[in-house]
């Protein structure tokens, strides 16, 4: 089973976009259909629209109300998400082959609802794990920090 799971994180980590920044961190993209341009100028290239189709997460949109504007009904909901099995899988093998030592990426973006759902599902803050969210240093041009990332609060049990 190990060797399965070996081979597994490998052809991942060969499918998925990959830079190396100039301090020397390899930054990985899990599923995102943007390219990431951090500070230094390295930019981080897109995932293909079918790739980022395949792992989206899945969503149930939760009621929550109406409002009438203009005679048009605008629908208020609260869009609840889970991990599909695919992304579940994904996050579980590239997980556990970081907290082996066999992972070969420092850091794998994720959009911020996969983070906050491998977070909850996963019981773990992204800083201990090989997960980070993107954290925006210029909003305007969209180019990211390279060494500051985003967590996710996890839950308390109060």
């Amino acid at each position: 089973m190990l060797r399965v799971r070996q081979m597994t994180h490998k052809v991942l980590t060969n499918m998925l976009p990959q830079a190396t920044l100039t301090n020397g961190l390899v930054v990985m993209n899990f599923s995102s259909p943007h390219t990431f341009k951090f500070e230094d100028g390295t930019v981080l290239d897109k995932y293909s629209d079918e790739r980022s189709d395949d792992s989206k997460l899945v969503v149930e949109e939760v009621f929550v109300g109406e409002r009438i504007v203009r005679g048009i009904t605008l629908e208020y909901i609260y869009p609840e998400y889970s991990l599909s099995s695919l992304v579940y899988a994904e996050l579980f093998v590239l997980y556990k082959a970081w907290t082996l030592g066999r992972l070969d990426v420092d850091i794998i973006i994720l959009p911020l609802p996969v983070g906050q759902q491998f977070v909850k599902e996963f019981n773990v803050p992204l800083y201990k794990s090989p997960f980070a969210c993107v954290r925006l240093q210029d909003r305007t041009h969209k180019i990211i920090f390279d060494t500051k990332y985003c967590d996710i609060k996890m839950d308390s049990d109060d």
